[in-house]
């Protein structure tokens, strides 16, 4: 950790994820836009600052809000459950291949909906095993009603498909945060927050956003540029 990166109290509270994503290491994202960074940084930031020192405080739930209902524990199952339930965000083919590999027999792409309905009417036998008042029974309770409100069995899932990596913000680079900046600097767990940035391109459809990054340390840096969806475009 450099002297220029957040301390902890506001980075590192979302580190709840399977220690497969541990095990990946964390992505550095370097994010461009040579424009509208006096709009940019407060749209990023939320008015968020660290609670201590004052700084700033990024969190992608100011790009697409996580469901409270989707918060639970990422126990073993939970784990399982979400990863047969979600794709792998769109990345560079070697770090998408490095992904996979980590994950290994635990993701097996996402599941065709006959086979997930399965999975959810496969938890009545696990409640049935469980003490009805027991924190397993609960979970499984949870977990049901989490895939027939949301179609998505924790946060795992839902921020894959909705964010592009599983956790939000590990730390950011203090300095680029303030504006005027031409890029900002932050880190995720196991993959880059793409789908996130997405919105954010939608949001700005004026500017050009472009995103290096890559496995920190001394590993190959990647290069997306994101364009507006429609009804923006050009």
């Amino acid at each position: 950790m450099t002297a220029a990166e957040i301390p902890k109290p506001c980075y590192g509270n979302d580190r709840d994820l399977p220690s497969l994503f541990h095990t990946i290491g964390r992505i550095r994202n370097r994010l461009m836009f040579r424009t509208n960074s006096h709009t940019i940084i407060p749209f990023l930031l939320g008015g968020a600052k660290d609670v201590n020192r004052g700084e700033p405080c990024f969190s992608l739930q100011n790009l697409a809000q996580t469901p409270q209902q989707l918060l639970v524990p990422a126990t073993p199952l939970v784990a399982e459950l979400s990863l047969g339930n979600a794709a792998i965000p769109i990345l560079d083919d070697n770090l998408r291949q490095e992904v996979i590999a980590f994950l290994g027999s635990h993701y097996r792409g996402r599941q065709p909906a006959p086979q997930l309905e399965k999975t959810v009417a496969g938890l009545d036998q696990l409640l049935d095993q469980a003490s009805p008042a027991s924190d397993e029974a609960i979970l499984l309770r949870r977990l049901q009603q989490n895939y027939q409100q949301f179609g998505y069995f924790s946060h795992i899932d839902w921020r894959l498909d909705h964010w592009g990596c599983a956790g939000d913000i590990d730390g950011v680079v203090a300095e680029t945060f303030t504006v005027p900046t031409p890029a900002i600097e932050f880190f995720t767990l196991a993959t880059p927050p793409i789908l996130a940035l997405q919105l954010l391109a939608n949001t700005f459809p004026s500017v050009h956003f472009t995103l290096q990054y890559g496995v920190e340390g001394d590993g190959p840096v990647h290069e997306v540029r994101f364009h507006p969806f429609p009804p923006f475009g050009y």
